[in-house]
């Protein structure tokens, strides 16, 4: 965002208010001097409100409204104010609502950050049927945000249903996200081998991080047969890491087995002859526990 010498001294100002008094104040002052309708000071007020600690949706929404032609930016920041708070994420989505019918352009995060008001009301069903109600067919960085909140409340048979429902219904191909996030799902509810066998169904290529996250999905459920599989795959992909060798031993050392942790060790050394000599110390630590 590119700002004025002018835009630049008020925005300073308005950061280095610390209490609501002071930004009333200030906000008396701009409206005085026709600049707190400008949409880059506007934008920065309006963040400083939407936000802990001086977090005020009520001054907010009194003043959004007040705003005579709001943009996208200014439309997202209140949507995502909106979609922080369970109990105003309907309001959020209104807003959206009003926003389609705007004509304004949407972009990523607009679908993002409606998607999170849906998921605060408990209803991503609901979100996707409104937004095809307003011409508005879901992407895959729609799929992408429904995936990893489900994966974040631990919702694992409504990840597998949009999972599944993505191209069959809406004729989004998932894509890597979409796969990273299911495994993450599967992971974190101790489903590893359905992980796994996903990972292996995969039309596009799994990535490290990807094996990254089974991984550590493995360490949480102490399943060290399949932690040294994934750190194999990581071999494979000339990918692997001190710290992969660091998780496969956190395994070995919660199944009381501290000889395969210092084996771990001389392994680790191999791949990574220059790691740091803090590496070392954690693995002894391993051992003693």
């Amino acid at each position: 965002m590119n700002a004025t010498h002018q835009e630049k001294t008020i925005i300073s100002l308005i950061k280095s208010c610390t209490q609501k008094p002071h930004l009333f104040q200030l906000h008396s002052l701009l409206l005085r001097s026709s600049q707190f309708y400008n949409p880059t000071v506007f934008l920065y007020f309006l963040s400083r409100f939407a936000h802990p600690p001086l977090r005020d949706l009520s001054y907010c929404d009194r003043i959004f409204s007040e705003f005579p032609q709001p943009n996208i930016s200014l439309y997202n920041t209140m949507i995502r104010t909106h979609s922080l708070n369970r109990d105003s994420a309907h309001k959020g989505f209104l807003l959206y609502q009003e926003l389609v019918r705007s004509g304004i352009s949407l972009n990523a995060l607009t679908e993002t950050v409606a998607l999170k008001c849906c998921t605060k009301m408990g209803s991503f069903y609901h979100g996707i049927l409104l937004m095809q109600r307003e011409g508005i067919s879901p992407g895959d960085q729609t799929f992408t945000a429904i995936l990893s909140a489900c994966s974040h409340s631990g919702l694992v048979n409504e990840g597998r249903t949009f999972f599944e429902a993505m191209s069959r219904d809406y004729g989004v191909t998932p894509n890597i996200h979409h796969y990273g996030c299911m495994v993450d799902i599967l992971g974190r509810a101790g489903l590893l081998d359905e992980a796994y066998e996903l990972i292996h169904s995969m039309r596009v290529k799994p990535d490290a991080a990807m094996w990254r996250t089974l991984l550590g999905a493995c360490r949480i459920h102490r399943n060290v047969a399949l932690g040294e599989r994934v750190v194999e795959h990581l071999v494979e992909l000339k990918a692997q890491e001190a710290g992969d060798y660091v998780l496969l031993s956190n395994i070995y050392s919660a199944s009381g087995n501290s000889e395969k942790v210092m084996l771990e060790f001389e392994v680790s050394k191999l791949h990574n002859p220059n790691q740091d000599s803090n590496i070392f110390l954690i693995f002894c630590n391993l051992c003693l526990q």
